[in-house]
């Protein structure tokens, strides 16, 4: 097996600028939570937060470039710089394409987003700077472009667990073979936006928050932190200091509140055993966790439970803390921060303290090391965090030692190939199987009129908008506590489950997860909270709002609407999101982590989102003469139709597919995902090269566009059309999102679209072009006879984001 080890640290934190005074800093026993606040304090119970002084940012930018750059993406370049300075490492340009970025966060460019909010709210939609750094893959865009890494990316939205999920796709890359490097981040600002929720909810703590001792409560700070990942073979060959290895990781979901622990703690119990097998340790093997331990009582509580029941009489040793105390809870940032310190303790040989401790509360009787740091042999260590949504992470961190240099990526189980047997529909052009498939014959569209979205002065009036959404009709469960985008994500799912014919019981419900894409998240619920927050104060904001505001929010309802307790994830690169998530679904499924997984897109338009894209001049018709429309691979194109809607399939291993007698309408042979190196250019050729170098001999029939309306954007897929495929070989192209409009969902309906032809029998068309761009076959004005047996699935973003996938037809797929 490929090792995985650390080779450089950046860290950002209340507690100082870079890792070595961070370090100083916790070690001692400092806190850096003290008053300051960039909101008015006097709405607020407390001004206590953690926060990153502006001289560790403003000495790396221009003035500006601070003007410019949210405050996001000033702590996540500043904190990256600092993880490649140390690292030594320096690439060639080849080498950089094997070289990705895996990035977690729950705020993204929040900040811009209220800015521009707050001035639409005073002057009405107007193109504004904030609305270019609002969206959040533009901070994973600005890492790829300062460190010209061009290979597989993602960024997890899943609250506070985000950059614990995504350091575990980066090392589920690195032992696949994805990539040789990653650079692996977390990042959040302070923002009113989230203090005003937690305020809301009672959960921030009148004093400095004192995990697991008096007072009860939370500190919120802001920080990030890097790492440079490596495969063991190659660094130990350039002499590179390690500073300690990942040795494994475990994912899974409480399926019981969306934002309350589940007081048994049975999901955390399970993640610290699945993650101790991973890496082939044992309870004994195991000398420090860095805990979750937000200071809530739920949280403490429920955490020092886990820890005794699964380390029984072993947890008196065990030395457990929790380093908010010191730092505040930096939300998505928290899971590598907290990596961080735990690398340090391993590397140095110090236990970190619980800051701020007092006295034992109720209840909590570890060995939380309090105040002050102790020497201590580390060679084990485990850190965890948990997140709303009931979504939890847990990773093992181990010393360097001599180390083992295996040089092959983990080896390819047929019995593990990805295999799709159903899916949740909900699209403009049609919900449900039997009506997307007629659509897609008739080649029908489902872009019309946007109505009361669209203002009056705005140009753009189209969109790919749901009608007759009624969630009733369209789901066997009672959704609970769900918004738009979560009832169009539960529907979609209790769909595909059904499709699928895969009845989840009670002991499968662990090995079953849940993985979403979107671009633009949950739109409606952020706009209402902050609707109420910028005109009441924290008197109107409504407790109950601020959960569904969290990207991973819909995820959280499909497991706690339907049981399921696999990995949770949520990620958002743009308009590949929903391509993106059944991707890295696939390497979920390859890595044995779970036995079946609901995974694909989900969008939905608001009045806000139609308006801002409108005013960044994003959405057609873009020029004086232009003509509105989605033209794909067209001389019309002038510019994005934004679409909503819900495409999720079920992806399962080949071998439980077949114990089932499932129908197989599709596998997965080959995946890849690319990033742009620079401000021009589009990874999908390299995606695309990639994708069909690792499937073989096998040449698709079909390749579905990812095509957006963005004229800059299409030209390199043309491109790479060309350079990949032979002019006498090429296969034909369908560019779909004109069926359906531009969202993160877009991407997974065109996958849905793909797998539903080669089940089908027919080539999906999309729709007809008037000035035709490309020396290629299209399929458009309605699908056309043929069965399909390889297509290639295409996906790209604005900011460069590039997916490729193929799907085969499986030739005994109706004999299992």
């Amino acid at each position: 097996m490929v090792g995985v080890v650390i080779t450089g640290i950046g860290l950002l934190t209340a507690l100082g600028n870079g890792r070595d005074e961070c370090w100083r800093h916790v070690v001692r026993g400092d806190s850096g939570i003290d008053h300051h606040t960039p909101w008015p304090a006097e709405a607020y119970p407390t001004d206590l937060v953690g926060a990153v002084e502006d001289a560790a940012l403003s000495a790396k930018f221009t003035r500006k470039e601070t003007r410019r750059l949210d405050r996001c993406h000033q702590l996540a370049l500043v904190a990256a710089g600092e993880a490649l300075s140390d690292s030594g490492l320096e690439l060639m340009s080849g080498d950089r394409a094997r070289a990705g970025i895996y990035l977690g966060t729950s705020l993204g460019g929040m900040l811009s987003g209220m800015s521009y909010y707050r001035a639409m709210l005073e002057n009405g939609p107007k193109r504004h700077v904030s609305l270019y750094h609002y969206p959040f893959h533009v901070c994973l865009d600005l890492l790829g472009k300062a460190t010209g890494f061009s290979g597989a990316r993602s960024l997890v939205a899943t609250a506070c667990t985000a950059s614990t999920l995504a350091a575990s796709q980066a090392y589920e890359a690195i032992r696949q073979g994805m990539v040789d490097t990653a650079l692996l981040g977390g990042v959040d600002p302070l923002c009113e936006f989230s203090f005003a929720g937690f305020s809301a909810m009672k959960n921030v703590s009148s004093d400095r928050c004192a995990p697991f001792s008096e007072p009860v409560g939370l500190s919120l700070g802001e920080g990030a932190a890097f790492f440079i990942l490596e495969r063991e073979d190659k660094a130990r060959e350039r002499g590179a200091q390690i500073y300690a290895r990942l040795g494994g990781y475990a994912l899974g979901a409480d399926a019981y509140h969306p934002t309350a622990p589940d007081p048994s703690g049975r999901n955390q119990k399970r993640l610290l055993r699945e993650a101790m097998d991973a890496a082939g340790l044992t309870p004994e093997d195991i000398d420090y966790i860095n805990v979750h331990g937000t200071g809530t009582q739920a949280n403490d509580i429920c955490e020092t439970n886990a820890v005794h029941e699964v380390f029984g009489d072993l947890a008196s040793r065990l030395a457990v803390s929790s380093t908010k105390g010191a730092t505040g809870h930096t939300l998505g940032a928290a899971g590598c921060v907290e990596l961080a310190m735990t690398v340090m303790a391993v590397a140095t040989g110090q236990l970190p303290p619980t800051a701020n401790y007092t006295s034992a509360r109720d209840g909590c009787d570890l060995d939380y090391v309090p105040n002050v740091g102790r020497p201590a042999v580390i060679r084990n260590a485990i850190s965890q965090n948990f997140a709303f949504g009931g979504n939890n992470a847990a990773l093992v961190v181990s010393d360097a030692g001599d180390g083992v240099l295996v040089k092959d990526a983990v080896g390819f189980d047929d019995d593990l190939m990805p295999v799709v047997t159903g899916m949740g529909l909900i699209a403009p052009n049609g919900i449900g199987e039997d009506a997307f498939v007629a659509a897609l014959r008739e080649g029908a569209s489902g872009i019309t009129d946007a109505g009361d979205m669209a203002l009056a002065s705005q140009r753009t009036k189209l969109a790919g908008i749901i009608q007759d959404f009624n969630p009733a009709r369209l789901t066997r469960t009672r959704i609970r506590r769900a918004d738009r985008l979560g009832q169009l994500a539960v529907c979609a799912a209790d769909q595909a489950l059904a499709n699928a014919k895969l009845r989840v019981s009670k002991d499968m419900a662990e090995r079953v997860g849940v993985f979403i894409g979107t671009d633009r998240g949950p739109a409606g619920s952020c706009e209402s909270f902050y609707r109420e927050i910028a005109t009441g104060g924290l008197r109107d904001a409504d407790p109950k709002d601020f959960p569904n505001t969290v990207l991973n929010a819909c995820a959280g309802l499909v497991a706690v609407n339907l049981r399921l307790r696999g990995p949770n994830i949520v990620t958002s690169v743009g308009a590949a999101s929903g391509a993106q998530a059944i991707a890295l679904g696939a390497q979920l499924i390859q890595a044995g982590k779970a036995d079946a997984i609901i995974v694909g897109g989900c969008d939905e338009l608001s009045p806000s989102v139609l308006q801002g894209f409108a005013a960044a001049r994003q959405l057609s018709p873009y020029g004086d003469m232009a003509e509105e429309g989605l033209w794909l691979h067209d001389k019309r194109a002038n510019g994005m139709v934004l679409g909503e809607g819900a495409g999720l399939v079920v992806l399962e291993s080949k071998r439980l597919a077949r114990e089932r007698k499932a129908r197989i309408l599709a596998e997965i042979p080959a995946f890849a995902i690319a990033g742009a190196s620079d401000e021009a250019t589009v990874g999908i050729q390299a995606a695309m090269g990639d994708c069909l170098a690792r499937a073989g001999n096998c040449h698709p029939d079909l390749v579905v566009s990812g095509a957006i309306g963005k004229p800059e954007i299409d030209r390199y897929e043309r491109a790479a059309l060309e350079a990949v495929f032979d002019k006498g070989g090429r296969p034909k192209v369908a560019a779909l999102a004109g069926l359906f409009g531009v969202s993160g969902a877009g991407s997974a309906l065109s996958v849905c679209a793909a797998v539903l032809g080669i089940e089908h029998g027919f080539m999906p068309a999309g729709p007809e072009r008037r000035a035709p761009e490309g020396d290629f076959e299209f399929v458009e004005s309605g699908a056309k006879d043929g069965t399909p047996k390889a297509v290639l699935v295409n996906a790209m973003s604005l900011g460069g984001t590039a997916v490729s996938i193929l799907f085969r037809k499986v030739n005994d797929a109706h004999e299992v």
